[in-house]
C-alpha cells in the first residue's frame, strides 16, 4: 500500500532547481535492532523493520519516486547482511539506484555530499546514515559482500546460575574462550541452525524435476502441493536413517572466532566474542555461542561437541539470547576489486586499477569511521548492556537451557553411535591428510603448479595469521608457489613449515612479491 507523500513532508535534500540524476549508490548505515523485527521489509506482517524506516527517509529526501516506493526491487535495493529481530548493526551497507542532485557528486571520492545528513533528518536517532557514495552500476551490496564480521557480548553474570564449587564463573569463561577457536575452518553447521526444511525441500524438488526430465515414461510430475503433502508424513525432512542428510548450503567458512575478557563493559565483566565468516545460517552464531556455554557448563562433553560440529550425527545445541549480537562490519570486493569498505591491505593500487574502466571507491575514510565508532560505543554497546539487565528473554534463558537439557536426556541420544562417528572421523582425517600430503609432494616433484599447496590452504593461511581473504592472501599464495617451484622451499615442506616460512619472510614482503608475479602474468 502506497503511503501518501504528504505524510513525509518530503522537501527535501534536492533543491528546487536541482538537476536530478539516477545513480547507483552505496549507503553505509548503523542501527539498534531493539523494537524492530529485523532489517528486511515485512509489509505482509505489518511489523516495524529497519528497511521500512530507510525507505520512508529515502522517499522523504526525494531519492526514490512514488512509483518505486511500493517495490524496492525496481531500484535494485540490496543489503550486505540480513539481521534478525533485536540484532544491532554498527555497520551495514545498502545499495540502490537513487535520484540525486548532479552537483552533489564529489568526482574524486564519489561521495554524495549532504545525502547522509538529509536522510538522518528523517530517521530516528537509533538509525544513522554515515556515508553515501556513487559506485559502479553493477554493484550489489549482498553479492559483493565477501565477509561478515560480528561481535557477541556475554556478561559473566549470565553464567552465575550454572556455577558449582568445582566450576566457577571464571572457569566457565575460560572454557568458553578455549572452545571458540574450534569453530575456525570449513564445517557443516547443520546442528547450528534452525533453517533446514526449506533447503531440503528445494533440493529434493530440483532432484525430482531432474529425474522427471530424464525419465523415459510419460508420467506427469507431481504438483508442488502434492510434493509438500508428501513431506507432512516426515516433518523433519533433513533426517534420514537417524543422521542428517548432507547439504552443501550448511557448509560455512569461519575465518575468525575468538573470545576475550573485558573487565569493564558499561560497569560489568563480559566475554567479547569476535567472529568473521563468509556468511552465516539462521541463528548460527547464537547456536555457536550456546554450544560453547553448554561445553563450559559441562552439559556438552568434548565428544558431543565434536560430533555436533564435524559429523552428520544429530546433536541439538542451545541457542543463546539475541541481546548480545552485533553486526560489526563487512568486507567488500566481489569479482572485481572496485569497492573497499575501508582502506586496508586488500585495497588495490593505481596500477591494478588500470584494467578497469570504473574508478575504485572507499566507502568509509578514517574520519567517517569515527562516526561509526561513536555510534557503536555510545548507542549500541550501551543498549547491549541494558538489554542483558532488563530483557525478559534473558531472564528466562536458564529455564530455556534447562528445557534443552531435559529434551537432550529424553531423546536418549545414542552415545555409542556418536562415539563411533567421532572415531571414524579421526580415521578419515588421518587418511585424508596422508592422501593430501602424497598428492602435494608428487605435484612439487613434477612442478604441477596447481597442486603445490594443501587443499584450502588460502583459508588456513587466513585463519592462522588472522587475515581477511582477498588480494593480499592471494598474492602470498602466488609467492609461495613460486618459492616451491624454484626450490626456495623444499619439496617435503609441511604445512607448518610453510607457516614458519611466511612468518620468517614476512607477510608484506611475500604479498609484494606475489603481486609483482601476478602483474607480469
Amino acid at each position: 500500500m502506497l503511503l501518501k507523500r504528504s505524510a513525509f513532508q518530503p522537501r527535501r535534500w534536492l533543491s528546487v532547481d536541482a538537476k536530478k540524476r539516477k545513480v547507483k549508490a552505496a549507503l553505509v548505515s548503523g542501527y539498534l535492532g531493539t523494537g524492530f523485527h529485523g532489517v528486511q521489509l515485512q509489509e505482509h506482517n505489518n511489523v516495524p523493520t529497519i528497511e521500512q524506516e530507510l525507505r520512508n527517509a529515502l522517499f522523504a529526501a526525494g531519492c526514490i519516486s512514488e512509483s518505486n516506493y511500493a517495490d524496492m526491487a525496481k531500484i535494485g535495493w540490496s543489503r550486505s547482511s540480513r539481521t534478525d529481530k533485536g540484532v544491532h548493526a554498527s555497520c551495514i551497507v545498502f545499495s540502490a539506484k537513487l535520484l540525486v542532485d548532479e552537483d552533489s557528486i564529489d568526482e574524486s571520492t564519489g561521495r554524495l555530499i549532504g545525502l547522509p545528513e538529509a536522510l538522518n533528518k528523517h530517521l530516528p536517532d537509533t538509525i544513522r546514515m554515515f556515508t553515501a557514495t556513487k559506485v559502479h552500476r553493477s554493484f550489489r551490496a549482498r553479492e559483493d559482500c565477501l565477509l561478515r564480521e560480528y561481535e557477541y557480548f556475554l556478561p559473566l553474570s549470565f553464567l552465575e546460575p550454572f556455577a558449582t564449587p568445582t566450576n566457577s564463573v571464571q572457569d566457565m569463561a575460560a572454557k568458553i574462550i578455549a572452545t571458540l577457536p574450534k569453530y575456525e575452518g570449513i564445517f557443516d553447521f547443520h546442528n547450528f541452525t534452525k533453517q533446514r526444511g526449506s533447503f531440503y525441500k528445494q533440493k529434493d524438488r530440483k532432484q525430482s524435476k531432474k529425474e522427471a526430465a530424464l525419465s523415459d515414461d510419460d508420467e506427469v510430475a507431481e504438483s508442488e502441493e502434492d510434493f509438500n503433502d508428501n513431506y507432512d508424513v516426515n516433518p523433519d525432512v533433513s533426517i534420514e536413517n537417524g543422521t542428517r542428510r548432507a547439504l552443501q548450503r550448511h557448509r560455512r567458512t569461519i575465518y575468525r572466532c575468538q573470545g576475550s575478557l573485558i573487565e569493564d563493559f558499561h560497569g560489568a565483566s563480559y566475554i567479547r566474542i569476535h567472529l568473521t565468516g563468509a556468511s552465516f545460517l539462521l541463528n548460527q552464531i547464537r547456536c555457536m555461542v550456546g554450544a560453547a556455554i553448554a561445553v563450559a557448563t559441562g552439559h556438552l562433553t568434548p565428544m558431543l561437541f565434536e560430533a555436533a560440529l564435524e559429523t552428520n550425527q544429530i546433536v541439538r545445541v542451545p541457542t543463546a539470547p539475541a541481546e548480545g549480537l552485533v553486526l560489526a562490519s563487512c568486507s567488500l570486493s566481489g569479482k572485481r576489486p572496485l569497492i573497499s569498505f575501508t582502506k586496508d591491505y586488500n585495497t588495490p593500487n593505481a596500477v591494478e586499477m588500470k584494467k578497469y574502466e570504473a574508478p575504485h571507491r572507499i566507502l568509509l575514510d578514517p574520519n567517517e569511521y569515527s562516526l561509526v565508532f561513536e555510534f557503536r560505543n555510545n548507542v549500541i554497546y550501551k543498549e547491549v548492556a541494558r538489554a542483558w539487565n532488563e530483557s525478559e528473554l534473558v531472564a528466562n534463558w536458564p529455564t530455556a537451557f534447562a528445557t534443552w537439557k531435559q529434551r537432550f536426556l529424553e531423546e536418549q541420544v545414542d552415545m555409542d553411535a556418536l562415539q563411533k562417528a567421532v572415531d571414524a572421523l579421526h580415521v578419515h582425517k588421518k587418511e585424508k591428510f596422508a592422501a593430501s600430503t602424497a598428492i602435494v609432494r608428487q605435484a612439487r616433484m613434477e612442478k604441477d603448479h596447481v597442486k603445490l599447496l594443501p587443499r584450502a590452504f588460502a583459508t588456513s593461511l587466513s585463519i592462522r595469521f588472522q587475515l581477511l581473504p582477498g588480494n593480499y592472501v592471494a598474492d602470498i599464495v602466488v609467492a609461495l608457489k613460486e618459492c616451491l617451484m624454484n626450490g626456495v622451499i623444499p619439496v617435503n615442506a609441511s604445512e607448518e613449515d610453510l607457516y614458519k616460512f611466511v612468518q620468517d619472510t614476512g607477510l608484506d614482503k611475500l604479498a609484494a612479491r606475489g603481486q609483482r608475479i601476478r602483474m607480469r602474468q
